[in-house]
């Protein structure tokens, strides 16, 4: 008894298994490529790679610098296209990282980043440079970095986050430097 109950179980579920793929297949079926989405995942998209070098400068106002190099890793004849572009300064307290401040939008580079260099791939460095005293960097911060966000339409990955490299060594360390006071 047991057994026939188990092959009508079977049978019923590779029925509703069948069901559901046909059901998928219909749904997908004479949808035109891209669609005007910014996922070309059938055309390949941009892919773009992001770094930044950073330093802080001086204080009571302290900047810290954000040297940004954006590399096209994009296959074939696909060209990142740039919405936008933000620097999320952040500041580490107590082993936790807390944002610092409003993000700060930086998409007006975007006009200036001109073409890719044909070899290298790589689009021209800008530099953000962010008052952190301003921004409101605590006196019990031990150290500072940022989250730089890339907004690409045509990519499979429309964002792209980025930390700092620190340029110095020490890094981007400021515990009991007093930088704001």
């Amino acid at each position: 008894m047991k057994l026939t109950q188990f092959s009508q179980y079977k049978t019923l579920g590779a029925a509703a298994a069948l069901a559901l793929l046909l059901a998928a297949g219909n749904a997908s079926a004479g949808k035109p490529e891209n669609n005007g989405s910014n996922s070309p995942k059938d055309g390949g998209g941009a892919s773009i790679g992001v770094s930044n070098l950073c330093w802080v400068e001086g204080t009571n106002p302290a900047t810290l610098f954000v040297e940004t190099t954006i590399i096209d890793k994009s296959s074939g004849e696909t060209v990142p296209v740039f919405e936008e572009i933000k620097v999320q300064p952040l500041q580490k307290v107590r082993n936790r990282q807390t944002p610092l401040g409003e993000p700060v939008d930086v998409s007006g580079v975007i006009a200036g980043l001109g073409d890719a260099d044909p070899d290298t791939r790589q689009y021209a460095p800008f530099v953000t440079q962010i008052d952190l005293c301003a921004a409101g960097l605590t006196d019990d911060a031990t150290a500072v970095n940022v989250n730089l966000r890339v907004k690409v339409f045509n990519s499979n990955n429309t964002y792209t986050n980025s930390k700092c490299t620190a340029r110095d060594e020490g890094g981007l360390k400021i515990g009991g430097m007093g930088l704001c006071q």
